[in-house]
């Protein structure tokens, strides 16, 4: 027993080195579009272990229904959505061997003694949680959990020692976890679910499929007891393919095993299998532990071998998997790679034979023909070359080394222009027929064995008698030299058109004995309708001569002798340069403008009714193209800097793209401390299962001081991802979408209450948009603005108006007691006195009776009496008006009393008033003294902190002074290194410059030199930076510079470039330091030719030259390369080109640094290159000290009120 626990170790170690994540169930639908091309290698993505930063073994592949990528590593799980990479581990952090995702979106897991699956946490980040507590215990001690499948009715994982059946709806399912194990002594090998049939393969037993509980032989099974199986796949409807690690591959029919013979057989033993896939239901997918990755058709044929020297990290694969979006991902032993199987674009570069730019492509006699700077290339193409045996690869012919150009078919032989002449093109060797001193780049065939020949020498005429040509005639008439961007082309009525980048477009005809040039004419461009004189290609298309230059493409109208806009030129984007116009066989056309590649595909019946397509080349975006050449075949080679690119496609075909925009992260930010993540990109429902949007009880409320958010969004999509592109609005805030761009965040601070709803969506490089991703949430209102706080609001204001209310009554109840109290004094007065005079009345009354007793008595003396009552009455009507008056005065009584009582009032509120502003007064006194006495002391303490700062400005001053002088000691260096007057007027008879450095020192230079015999140097230099940066870059550059010239003797300007570069970053150590510092310049080499003219050779990093021909005022222009010297890793080995023209003499040139141009005024207007280069333009024919003055002037007015920017350098030269 003690020598099988032995055994069964190693067993485990030599199998866990060993053995692939075998769990390869992806559920693709069969597709009849989906196609893999045999020819060429599809675009490959390396991921390697410092991007990932995980292990670099890794075993396992999946995607989740988001189209997020998941990988099984040796560290964990790796996620990853195109850009970012997140490693995920399990319980005991043990390696994971396999993933295998179901029905509804769970993505379980394998691994070293662990189980379980994916799951988003409360926060929704994906994370691990176990299966270990749904096994038994006594089953939980196994070792690697090689394989997962997905079956119709349970989940199968196994390991060495044991197959465990999962019920489907693990974890809450109450079925209990059933295990199998293996012969007592024995170990599993493999296991594989095909067609929902669960195989396994024992050891020293055989290949066994499940039954039940139980596994049972299948018949001849036992062939494989000690021949190891590694994938097990659908053959055909009811088939299954077998690949055995040293017996190659066998088709089993439930009955008996069947070898499959192909052109693999022979090499699939060395390669050693590792797994195999069948991709659509069209392709078998083999990787192999030696051998890379074989791809071939369900016939059997080989389609492609995708191994190391071919672009992957590895020849180690151990598995495959092919994701929504036609990708096919690889993992193998050192890092990921992803290939673009799908697309219908591959490339042919140096990794096939290829080794450099591809000028011309020509098919030719079954063969294809590449002619490249190195050389020229074949290889067989109608005919497909064995990919096992190294072939599909270009070769170098025979006498074929050296730069050539062009093809020409002539009397049915191939010949091809190059740098010393015309070779002619036999099979697999080429052979020289004419030698020239200079290069030959085009061809138009003539009658009569003549051909017309375009080259760096002018215009030739050429003549074959059998394979022997001769130079017949040089035409003089036409000056300007051809280059690699000068066309020759011939049009239906005979005449030729050509056009030099720098020069313009001409055309003319030949006469009848082909001795001259006839009706040669310059299509100046002010004159005959172009937009410039330069950057003009020629093109024909429906057998019409077009122009496409920098503003459009153009046509010539014989009737006006004019060019007009072409109708081509309302499909071309707009602002964009169009670089090729090229018509294949189906009329279609075929264009680069801009950084973009596309096709303008015919309307069938339709004349000059087009269609544009861009999306089969969006992954091509940015390519840099030499040329477009259309096959017969439909198929179209497009050569590139590093070979050539291959598209062999169905135009009409729509390419869809399978991907979503999903919101990644929601942050608060809180803004004390760290933001706060509430949200990571993932939904769950209450038993832990995965939701793709966002259920309702996942919107969450935030308290009115969290009001602050910012949301990350991505996606999960793999081609070109850094060109995606998103927009997004925040519904509740704003109802407009975005402008597209390519940034992953965005912040919206101090919202206000209510609901919201973040919306965003994704743009591929396709132009596909994906769909909306949202997330929504509550900001509750303050606590002021709730229901409860209205409530108690509302409350308080009605107390508080039952108080004033309540007040005022008791106001007016007090005030209406004391006028009642009032009223009842004055009232008890005035009865007082009525109670008097009617008192005084009864006494007259008494006085009238005894007066009336007395009547008879005294009757004689009625007279009197009557006299007497008249005066009584009277007297009685005076105290009834007295009575009233009385009444009237106890009225006004109580109004003067009213207004007593008022007025007391309001001296006792006044009285209050002023006893609180004399309490308010005493209180200010005290504050003032109080802050008398704080002034006193933070007068003192100001006083010594004046005198620290004295102290502390006296340093500085120094200090600045000795900073100053320094700088002024590196301004004399600097000025010293410069070439001085005296040194200038020695080789320049004419000139001025314009030399403004920004600070005291500069980062500008102009350098002079002539230490060659007959060539004269000189650059204007524009280093990074400016100030003491800038300066010590000038000064590297300067000695750099003289170093090259002087030293190396090296005078073409375009070398003397590549030189400079590669010393600058040797200089700096950028092949180790993330040092993107260079410098932009413009250099010349002036060779006289003879007493009138003078040779220019001119080579630019970013600058371009200027230029006024002696006698014209028309100032004209040479771009340089869109290159700097210097830079990081991106930049190694640049090469720059270098253009040489004849000028007259009295020719003025202009080198110049951007300063002027990029200086802004006060509304920060830049001065600008338009504006610059009329004003040169402008002042062309004044004297050269004049047009100094000039510049200068427009510079102090252009820059008046503001601070210059740069350092700016203008050199004119008269030659």
């Amino acid at each position: 027993m003690k020598g099988y626990t032995i055994l069964y170790f190693i067993f485990c170690y030599f199998l866990s080195t060993c053995l692939p994540l075998v769990a390869q169930n992806d559920s693709i639908p069969p597709s009849a579009d989906f196609l893999i091309k045999s020819k060429g290698i599809p675009f490959i993505k390396n991921h390697t272990p410092k991007e990932y930063l995980a292990a670099s073994q890794n075993w396992t592949i999946t995607q989740d229904n988001r189209g997020m990528m998941y990988i099984g590593n040796n560290d964990g799980i790796l996620e990853f959505d195109g850009l970012n990479w997140r490693l995920i581990t399990t319980s005991n952090k043990a390696v994971v061997r396999s993933l295998a995702k179901d029905e509804k979106g769970r993505i379980y897991v394998g691994a070293l003694g662990e189980v379980g699956y994916l799951a988003p946490d409360s926060l929704g980040k994906m994370e691990y949680e176990s299966l270990l507590p749904v096994i038994p215990k006594e089953e939980r001690n196994f070792n690697n959990m090689w394989d997962i499948y997905i079956g119709k009715e349970s989940i199968y994982m196994m390991s060495f020692s044991g197959l465990y059946i999962f019920p489907k709806d693990v974890p809450k399912s109450k079925k209990q976890v059933r295990v199998i194990h293996p012969t007592k002594d024995q170990l599993f090998h493999r296991g594989f679910l095909v067609n929902d049939v669960m195989y396994v393969r024992e050891w020293e037993k055989g290949l066994m499929k499940l039954n039940g509980d139980s596994l049972e032989m299948v018949p001849g099974g036992d062939f494989f007891a000690n021949e190891r199986i590694y994938g097990m796949v659908p053959f055909g409807s009811d088939k299954v393919l077998i690949a055995t690690r040293t017996k190659g591959l066998f088709v089993y029919d439930g009955k008996q095993f069947t070898p499959w013979h192909t052109e693999l057989t022979p090499f699939l033993n060395k390669a050693e299998i590792y797994s195999a896939r069948l991709l659509k239901n069209k392709y078998y997918l083999l990787t192999t532990l030696n051998a890379g990755v074989f791809i071939l058709d369900v016939e059997g044929k080989p389609i492609q071998l995708i191994n190391q020297p071919k672009g992957l990290l590895n020849n180690s694969i151990y598995y495959s998997f092919l994701d929504r979006n036609q990708n096919l991902w690889l993992g193998g032993e050192n890092g990921i790679s992803m290939l673009q199987v799908g697309l219908p674009i591959t490339v042919f570069d140096q990794r096939l034979g290829i080794d450099g730019g591809t000028n011309a492509i020509r098919l030719f006699n079954d063969n294809l023909y590449l002619a490249t700077n190195p050389g020229l290339y074949f290889r067989s193409w109608t005919k497909q070359e064995n990919i096992l045996e190294g072939g599909a690869g270009f070769r170098l012919m025979k006498n074929g080394s050296g730069q050539t150009w062009n093809f020409i078919e002539f009397d049915k032989r191939l010949y091809v222009g190059r740098f010393n002449g015309v070779m002619n093109i036999q099979g697999t060797v080429a052979q020289q027929i004419l030698k020239s001193q200079s290069h030959i780049v085009g061809f138009v065939p003539l009658k009569d064995n003549k051909v017309l020949v375009a080259g760096a020498e002018g215009l030739m005429l050429l003549s074959r008698r059998g394979l022997r040509w001769t130079q017949v005639k040089q035409y003089k008439s036409y000056k300007p030299t051809f280059d690699q961007h000068h066309y020759l082309l011939q049009d239906r009525d005979s005449v030729f058109w050509t056009s030099h980048q720098n020069v313009g477009v001409f055309s003319f005809k030949l006469d009848e004995a082909t001795d001259s040039l006839i009706n040669l004419t310059f299509y100046d461009a002010a004159k005959y309708g172009l937009p410039s004189n330069l950057q003009i290609r020629t093109f024909k298309v429906d057998n019409r001569i077009v122009l496409a230059t920098e503003q459009g493409i153009f046509t010539f109208d014989k009737a006006q002798n004019k060019f007009k806009r072409d109708v081509l030129d309302s499909y071309m984007p707009k602002g964009q340069r169009v670089f090729f116009l090229v018509e294949d066989f189906g009329g279609n056309i075929w264009f680069q403008a801009g950084d973009k590649i596309g096709v303008l595909q015919k309307e069938s019946g339709q004349e000059n009714k087009f269609t544009t397509n861009y999306s089969h080349f969006a992954p091509l975006k940015g390519a840099e193209l030499y040329c477009i050449v259309p096959l017969k075949s439909g198929e179209v080679m497009m050569g590139t800097s590093e070979g050539i690119i291959h598209y062999q496609g169905n135009l009409n075909k729509k390419y869809t793209s399978d991907f979503n925009a999903f919101i990644n992260k929601v942050e608060l930010e809180t803004g004390q401390g760290p933001d706060s993540l509430i949200f990571a990109g993932m939904y769950r429902n209450v038993v832990g299962s995965v939701l793709s949007k966002q259920p309702q009880s996942a919107i969450k409320e935030f308290p009115f001081k969290l009001n602050s958010f910012r949301f990350g969004f991505s996606t999960p999509y793999y081609t070109l991802p850094k060109s995606i592109q998103y927009s997004y609005y925040l519904d509740g805030f704003n109802e407009k979408w975005s402008e597209w761009a390519d940034h992953k965040e965005k912040e919206y601070t101090n919202l206000s209450a209510g609901t919201y709803t973040f919306h965003v969506k994704a743009r591929n490089v396709y132009g596909e948009v994906s769909e909306e991703a949202i997330y929504t949430f509550i900001v509750k209102p303050p606590w002021y603005r709730t229901i409860w706080a209205y409530i108690g609001f509302t409350l308080m204001a009605l107390l508080l108006l039952w108080g004033i209310i309540w007040l005022n009554t008791r106001r007016l109840r007090q005030q209406k007691e004391f006028l009642e109290k009032k009223v009842e004094e004055r009232t008890a007065e005035i009865r007082n006195k009525n109670e008097i005079l009617e008192e005084q009345k009864e006494e007259i009354v008494s006085k009238n009776d005894a007066l009336e007793i007395q009547k008879e008595e005294i009757t004689a003396k009625n007279a009197a009496l009557e006299q007497q009552k008249e005066e009584i009455t009277n007297k009685n009507t005076e105290l009834e008006q007295q009575k009233e008056e009385m009444i009237a005065q106890a009225d006004v009584l109580k109004t003067v009393n009213r207004e007593l009582t008022h007025q007391k009032d309001e001296i006792q509120r006044q009285r209050d008033e002023i006893e609180l502003q004399r309490d308010s007064i005493q209180f200010q006194k005290n504050e003032i003294e109080h802050q008398k006495d704080e002034i006193e002391e933070k007068k003192d303490e100001i006083e010594r902190q004046r005198d620290v700062l004295e102290k502390t400005n006296e340093i500085i001053r120094r200090k600045n002074q000795d900073i100053t002088s320094s700088i002024r000691y590196a301004q004399t260096i600097q000025q010293a290194i410069l070439p001085f007057d005296q040194r200038m007027d020695q080789v320049l008879d004419d000139y001025f410059i314009v030399y403004r450095p920004k600070d005291i020192v500069s980062g500008d230079f102009y350098w002079l030199s002539s230490s060659i015999e007959n060539k004269l140097l000189m650059a204007s230099v524009d280093c990074t930076g400016h100030g003491v940066p800038g300066a010590f870059m000038s000064m590297i550059g300067y000695t750099l510079l003289n170093e090259i010239v002087n030293d190396q003797e090296i005078t073409q300007p375009a070398q003397i470039l590549e030189e400079l570069h590669k010393l600058t970053r040797l200089a700096l150590r950028q092949e180790s330091q993330a040092n993107a510092d260079g410098m932009d310049l413009c250099l010349c080499m002036l060779e006289p030719i003879d007493a009138t003219q003078v040779q220019i050779t001119f080579a630019g990093a970013k600058r371009p030259l200027y230029y006024v021909l002696s006698g014209s005022n028309e100032l004209l222009e040479i771009k340089g390369n869109r290159k700097s010297i210097g830079g990081g890793k991106h930049f190694e080995n640049p090469k720059f080109t270098q253009q040489a023209f004849v000028v007259p003499k009295g020719t003025i040139i202009y080198l110049t640094t951007d300063g002027m141009i990029d200086q802004n005024n006060e509304q920060r207007k830049k001065f600008g290159t338009v504006r610059f280069k009329e004003l040169l333009e402008n002042c062309s024919s004044l004297p050269l000290v004049e047009q100094r003055d000039r510049l200068n002037n427009a510079l102090d007015q252009h820059q008046l009120g503001t601070d210059q920017r740069d350092d700016i350098t203008v050199w004119g030269i008269k030659i």
